[in-house]
């Protein structure tokens, strides 16, 4: 075969999903805990298979600043840029902290407890349909998006300082 590619194995690598890294300014400035969490949910995402659909890319850099949640995904072709406001995402960024704030809170009762997963639930999807509209190339799998929501709120919240946030009931 001297190297010659199949049209199969061609649109593997277009199906393989993009390494993903959270931008270096962000990097740099994480905690190691912090960093080992952003590994994980990288890991997690990127099992999920294709990232964006119809197109193949070797990296997706990942921003978070005060103003903007943005995604450099570097392909062939060049570098795709994608800029979203913050303010399209930070209601439910806000609401997904405030829902594992009150999971941490001492005294919960069970059934309180009970009633906080399924608003985590609840949001967590809210987020994933939300991460679908304003990404409209991102996979079409829910939980592709959900995974990728949580990894835009571990972003903005340092969640490793709330061990219940990854707690389910």
């Amino acid at each position: 075969m001297g190297g010659a590619r199949s049209d199969d194995a061609v649109s593997l690598l277009c199906m393989a999903p993009p390494a993903i890294r959270v931008d270096e300014r962000l990097w740099e400035k994480a905690a190691e805990l912090r960093r080992r969490e952003w590994r994980a949910l990288i890991a997690e995402l990127s099992d999920v298979g294709a990232l964006f659909e119809g197109r193949s890319a070797s990296l997706l850099v990942i921003d978070l600043d005060d103003q903007h949640l943005r995604l450099f995904l570097h392909a062939e072709a060049g570098v795709t840029n994608v800029e979203v406001p913050r303010r399209e995402i930070a209601h439910l960024i806000d609401e997904y902290r405030g829902v594992i704030t009150m999971l941490g809170d001492e005294g919960n009762s069970i059934a309180r407890m009970e009633a906080l997963d399924m608003a985590k639930k609840v949001v967590h999807d809210d987020g994933a349909r939300r991460i679908a509209a304003i990404l409209p190339d991102l996979s079409p799998e829910h939980e592709t998006r959900r995974r990728f929501f949580t990894l835009v709120v571990s972003l903005a919240v340092d969640t490793t300082k709330m061990p219940w946030a990854r707690r389910h009931l």
